[in-house]
């Protein structure tokens, strides 16, 4: 789950950092709920994957960190583990 949320912000950001995304509809495409998603965004931001600019509607930014996981390490592994 921790990727296909990662993978659709790179999506959705055009694959730039710092580009804001408002991933209200994340959970719906995703089928899960959105306590999920929300614990999944909590995960991603303490590992400096993504960063929040905006709680409402809540919107969020890739870092350089989460752009080079999509684009260098997630080759070895689909999949984000603590």
């Amino acid at each position: 789950m921790r990727y296909e949320v990662l993978f659709m912000l790179y999506e959705a950001a055009d694959r730039c950092a710092d580009f804001p995304v408002e991933v209200g509809g994340f959970g719906r495409k995703l089928g899960v709920w959105q306590e999920e998603l929300e614990r999944v965004l909590r995960f991603l931001t303490e590992r400096q994957y993504i960063q929040l600019v905006g709680e409402i509607p809540r919107t969020v930014c890739l870092t350089v960190k989460g752009i080079d996981y999509i684009e260098r390490d997630s080759s070895r592994r689909r999949s984000i583990r603590d």
